[in-house]
């Protein structure tokens, strides 16, 4: 089974790039490459060396074009499993892995990153100042001092609090936040985040955009 998608966030989120620039660094990986998109999938088998590029091949009926570090590529090898064998090769040189490894590793099982605290230290990054202090009251905290410990990692956060952090940041039921890799998420996954995101990109569109968008807009989010 490919870990390809999850092992570039992880690659990223270690290097420390804003999850906003991912695919953008992506696509700097693959730079200088030319793909059809995507005329072959690739398959690596078993024997790695022994291949000999023998990989099985998924044709499309016709080809989308050569594309160049393109971002929209780059965003669907950040949430698919479907690269090329170029790309594998490609970005697994210019990261410092070997193909397999980027590809059927799970590279952050393998590390010693605790899921828990880095879970929660990207949930706090994501609150303002005064979201911070309705925090420590929701949870019965003694004083803010204790989320900005959590926020920069300097204290682990009590068990005890996991389902009050759960409730808080309104996660679905299905999220385990001692198993579930928030951080790596390309998209926000918490309804604290979400909206801090709807904000942001609305605040950058142009009027034009805007001034398309809004009547659909306005039926959505209009109180009934």
């Amino acid at each position: 089974m490919s870990n390809f998608s999850a092992n570039l966030r992880f690659l990223l989120w270690r290097r420390q790039v804003p999850p906003k620039e991912w695919a953008a660094t992506v696509a700097q990986w693959i730079e200088g490459q030319s793909f059809e998109q995507p005329t072959s999938v690739y398959r690596p088998q078993a024997d790695w060396h022994a291949r000999q590029r023998q990989n099985e091949t998924v044709a499309t009926t016709e080809t989308m074009g050569s594309v160049r570090g393109d971002r929209r590529r780059a965003h669907e090898l950040l949430t698919t499993s479907d690269p090329s064998e170029q790309e594998v090769h490609q970005i697994a040189q210019t990261v410092g892995l070997e193909t397999q490894e980027l590809f059927y590793t799970d590279l952050l099982e393998q590390s010693d990153i605790d899921i828990w605290r880095e879970n929660v230290a990207h949930l706090v990054k994501s609150l303002k100042r005064g979201e911070q202090s309705k925090l420590v009251a929701y949870l019965g905290l003694r004083s803010l001092g204790t989320v900005t410990k959590w926020k920069s990692k300097q204290a682990n956060p009590e068990k005890k609090h996991k389902q009050g952090l759960q409730n808080f940041f309104g996660l679905p039921l299905s999220v385990d936040l001692e198993q579930t890799p928030l951080f790596l998420s390309l998209s926000p996954v918490d309804v604290v985040s979400q909206r801090a995101w709807l904000h942001d990109h609305i605040d950058q569109l142009g009027d034009l955009t805007l001034r398309n968008l809004f009547p659909a807009l306005e039926r959505l989010l209009r109180d009934p």
